[in-house]
């Protein structure tokens, strides 16, 4: 099974020498958010305004399972829609796949570890990486 990260071209660079991590993430330091598709890891694509968007695919096996989490952003608000009562730490990062289609990882993943998938490019951005 792969996951997807979509991140910034410009974090490229830093990728390659130190691995991805949480670093560069806008919504919360520290943690890398995954996502169970490619389709969704593109929405991401947004965030970057300046830049082009890399999308990388990570095979599930190549993880430390024990780093996986729940994706508290889209689940907080998918468990109030949904008028289910749990707290969303209460939820492991497979229901977190099934609930939301993310979920998250607390380390560094090698860039060895890393395929680059797709490169969006930025309309407004006048080189690509």
């Amino acid at each position: 099974m792969k996951l997807y990260h979509a991140t910034s071209c410009n974090n490229l660079e830093n990728i390659k020498e130190n691995g991805l991590s949480g670093e560069f993430t806008k919504v919360r330091p520290g943690v890398i958010h995954l996502a169970c598709d490619i389709l969704i890891a593109e929405n991401y694509h947004e965030h970057w305004e300046q830049s082009d968007t890399i999308i990388f695919s990570i095979e599930i096996q190549d993880l430390d399972l024990s780093k996986l989490g729940p994706d508290r952003e889209d689940l907080m608000d998918i468990l109030e829609q949904n008028e289910d009562e749990r707290n969303w730490s209460d939820i492991d990062w497979k229901e977190s796949l099934e609930l939301s289609n993310n979920c998250t990882y607390q380390g560094i993943i090698p860039f060895d570890k890393l395929n680059i998938e797709k490169i969006i490019e930025n309309e407004n951005v006048f080189k690509i990486c």
